[in-house]
């Protein structure tokens, strides 16, 4: 059993100012420089959530929402067991440091914002003796409310915790580079984000005053399950709720009224109410759902009614999803409500009707930028567009704009359709994707980029994002050949199998990278294949990062199966590895992977050997 001395920390400086948190307190953690046996500090990007959609004007800024003032690394070896916590330094918003032992397939797990956790999970380990990642990860909670159960969103405001995992092994040697990333790790904050606003005919006839958010979770877990977990391990699909959370006896509620900018007065309550995860009861429950009471004036008369999240569509509630963003459209109330908050509770909603818009608002999910106006909404994938000099055909997530709105003949043009044009597209389709093709940069042109607008409109939304074509940056390419001239790929998978252990390290594999821009590094990653036991493959020259090849841009690797003995054929042996190779321009990356397996095949008696 490993021993907690076994635990390593090492503390570096965050260079970000004084922290106002308490969860991030550089005296929470007691920090032990241990990393014995040799160590390196590398680079790190993140890809931190975007702001939840509407800018925000109160302490709670536009960059509070993915604002992060501490980070942690947890690192575990290839079996997932905890090896070492070290703390992150903060270069930019997308770059990260750590000092990293020299060892090899090292699991990486990101923690920001909540340093007091990561301190106390470290402290729990000097009596216990569970080391798995599963099980360490779900300890880590956080109840960082008000006493009214409201997130602190005043001067001082609570940071969202977050959390990324590297979806690689990781490996450190004395080789590796101090500059160039060794992954890039995309972060998932722990909360919920709700809006409120009243539109069309609603205006005339409700003032809104108040709103109650109903059942509410008063602590969440940091960690989502693994299992639920999908796209780029960065969307849940399903709540995760602390292993001793209860539904209250009575029901608990939060009450609202800040109205401050970017709120509007009797129109909208914006950036104020935000909620850890909930689970959705059966239909039969609704006294346990979360749900919102909204209170205000009908026609001068104080009313409140129930808002229900709600599937229309499959007729059950909705849970309350980490990292996501509702807004609940209120566009008529056609009568009186309940003549106070509990009987709406516990009543069915009545003369109210609205809609709740729902979008995920990590770095990789669909729609990421959403203006509103009225009845309707607009919302798009990305607000930019950055291409190199080679020209932009087919349909690719590089060249892809989404587009989702619920105007009814919405539009969508280039300003200089003579290098830059759209697929055709549906003008009635809700969502619709939209293809940008480029002509090549001339040769002839003297400048160093040049630039168009794409222009959307949806009735009175307007929305314009900017693409820009650079002279001096070549296209991304790269691909595996058996041959150094490039013309014949090969397969992505390679099996060895063997039927005596004496032969299990036969397995020989050549083959080529070739990439461009030549001048770019490539970038080698091992990495574990689901669902199969890691096996490391030797390799010839070794696999890590090219920065200078022979030939420009083509680099011959021979990989070599592993050695193994007979204890560990006595089961059966199926192993494998997965190489990621990568390259960028600066722009654009391209990824290419060889998977390597290694079979055990007991040989049938009497029969040949292959």
């Amino acid at each position: 059993m490993k021993k907690n001395s076994n635990i390593r920390t090492h503390g570096l400086y965050l260079l970000i100012g004084l922290l106002t948190v308490s969860s991030c307190s550089q005296e929470d953690l007691n920090v032990k420089t241990n990393l014995s046996g040799g160590q390196q500090e590398v680079v790190i990007n993140l890809s931190v959530p975007f702001e939840f959609a509407q800018p925000q004007l109160r302490s709670m800024d536009i960059t509070a929402e993915e604002k992060i003032d501490c980070i942690d690394v947890l690192i575990f070896d290839k079996d997932d067991r905890l090896d070492t916590i070290v703390e992150g330094r903060i270069i930019k918003s997308t770059e990260l440091r750590a000092t990293l032992p020299f060892k090899n397939n090292m699991r990486l797990v990101l923690i920001a914002n909540a340093r007091e956790q990561v301190h106390e999970l470290q402290s729990s380990l000097s009596t216990s003796s569970v080391w798995d990642k599963k099980t360490l990860l779900a300890q880590l909670e956080f109840s960082a409310l008000n006493s009214d159960g409201s997130w602190n969103t005043s001067a001082g405001y609570t940071r969202f915790p977050m959390w990324g995992e590297a979806s690689t092994l990781i490996s450190v040697t004395p080789a590796t580079s101090g500059t160039v990333p060794v992954a890039t790790i995309s972060l998932l904050r722990m909360i919920a984000k709700i809006d409120v606003e009243v539109s069309g005919v609603a205006v005339d006839k409700f003032k809104l005053k108040n709103v109650r958010l109903y059942n509410y979770v008063s602590k969440g877990r940091i960690v989502p399950d693994s299992v639920k977990i999908t796209g780029s391990q960065i969307t849940v699909t399903a709540p995760t709720l602390p292993a001793d959370y209860t539904q209250p006896s009575a029901p608990v509620f939060t009450d609202y009224t800040d109205f401050s900018a970017p709120g509007v007065m009797d129109k909208a309550m914006r950036g104020v109410i935000y909620a850890f995860e909930t689970k959705a009861p059966d239909i039969s429950e609704p006294s346990d759902a979360a749900c919102l009471v909204v209170g205000g004036e009908f026609e001068e008369t104080m009313s409140y009614y129930r808002i229900d999240f709600w599937d229309k569509t499959k007729e059950v509630f909705l849970p309350l999803l980490r990292n996501n963003h509702y807004v609940v459209n209120i566009t008529s109330v056609k009568g009186e409500g309940y003549a106070t908050p509990e009987e709406a509770f516990k009543n069915k909603g009545v003369n109210v009707t609205y809609e709740i818009l729902q979008w995920n608002e990590d770095v990789n999910s669909d729609i990421k930028n959403v203006i509103f106006d009225n009845y309707y909404y607009l919302g798009i994938s990305r607000d930019a567009f950055q291409f190199a000099n080679g020209a932009i055909t087919g349909n690719k997530p590089t060249n892809l704009l989404k587009i989702k709105t619920n105007y009814p003949g919405w539009s969508v043009r280039s300003t200089n359709t003579s290098w830059l044009n759209l697929s055709e597209y549906n003008p009635s389709s809700t969502v619709e994707d939209v293809y940008l093709s480029l002509n090549p940069y001339p040769s002839e042109d003297v400048t160093t980029k040049r630039e168009a607008q794409i222009i959307i409109e949806a009735g009175r939304l307007h929305y314009s994002v900017s693409v820009i074509q650079h002279r001096d940056i070549e296209p991304v390419s790269i691909k595996i050949t058996s041959d150094p001239t490039g013309t014949t790929p090969i397969n992505q998978t390679y099996t060895y199998k063997f039927d005596n252990i004496t032969y299990s390290s036969d397995g020989d594999l050549p083959f080529f990278v070739h990439w461009t821009p030549v001048s770019s590094p490539l970038f080698i990653y091992k990495t574990v294949v689901p669902g199969v036991d890691f096996v490391d493959w030797s390799s010839s020259p070794e696999l890590t990062t090219v920065t200078e090849a022979t030939i420009p841009g083509v680099q011959r690797f021979k990989v070599t199966s592993k050695l193994v003995s007979s204890s560990e054929v006595s089961n059966g042996y199926h192993k494998a590895e997965r190489i990621l190779f990568q390259v960028s321009n600066g722009i654009d990356t391209e990824e290419q992977s060889l998977t390597l397996e290694q079979i055990y095949v007991p040989l049938v008696p009497g029969a040949p050997r292959k």
